[in-house]
């Protein structure tokens, strides 16, 4: 597998009991899995139908990725497919996180990215435009010069994307710690109301003269 990349895969599942099941839902364990729904109908023992599943590669190269689709059976306890996935390093970040949560608007942060397989590359864009400095001639190693008066104009983003020539990384992700947002203030409540003046006894009649 590689970074930003989706790999697709068709998955036989057959009902391997002596009586009829049925699938009432499939549930992938995290955002980054998706799986075709099961048929309705129950499924009679010996059958089966093909599940479209997929993986995400992800932001990070040089992982092992091991997620799950949960198989909810009317009446039986849940069953699971186990995907597994080898995201390849093909070129490296580093630091792969940059922590900017410190940084002055003044200051200038570089990343180095490193073709693991020393193949030459360019780097063609940065998103958010106008965020980093790079190069454009093709190397086996990049250097990206972050603004960081350029990266609060843009809102803190937590990660750049970054396009490539790479034939096998034309994107990758460079991933950012920055400071936690505020957090949002409501209206003021009102005042509340001004306590009545106590009310003034009558004055005593004044005795006779």
């Amino acid at each position: 597998m590689y970074v930003g990349k989706t790999r697709h895969a068709k998955v036989r599942v057959t009902n391997a009991s002596d009586s009829p099941v049925t699938i009432s839902k499939t549930i992938p364990g995290c955002s980054c899995t998706k799986a075709s729904e099961a048929p309705k109908e129950p499924l009679a023992p010996g059958a089966s139908f093909m599940l479209d599943v997929s993986l995400d590669g992800g932001d990070y190269g040089g992982t092992k990725l091991r997620k799950v689709v949960n198989f909810m059976i009317d009446d039986r306890p849940t069953e699971f497919l186990w995907l597994h996935g080898d995201v390849q390093q093909v070129i490296a970040v580093n630091p792969q996180v940059l922590d900017v949560r410190r940084a002055a608007d003044g200051d200038t942060i570089k990343v180095r990215l490193e073709s693991a397989r020393f193949i030459d590359f360019a780097v063609r864009g940065v998103e958010p435009a106008g965020i980093a400095r790079f190069g454009t001639e093709p190397s086996t190693e990049q250097e990206l010069a972050i603004d960081v008066a350029a990266l609060k104009a843009a809102g803190m983003p937590t990660k750049l994307t970054v396009r490539t020539d790479h034939p096998d990384a034309d994107t990758i992700f460079v991933l950012l710690r920055v400071p936690p947002s505020p957090s949002p203030q409501g209206p003021a409540p009102p005042a509340p109301p001004a306590a009545p003046a106590p009310p003034v006894p009558p004055s005593a009649p004044r005795p006779p003269g």
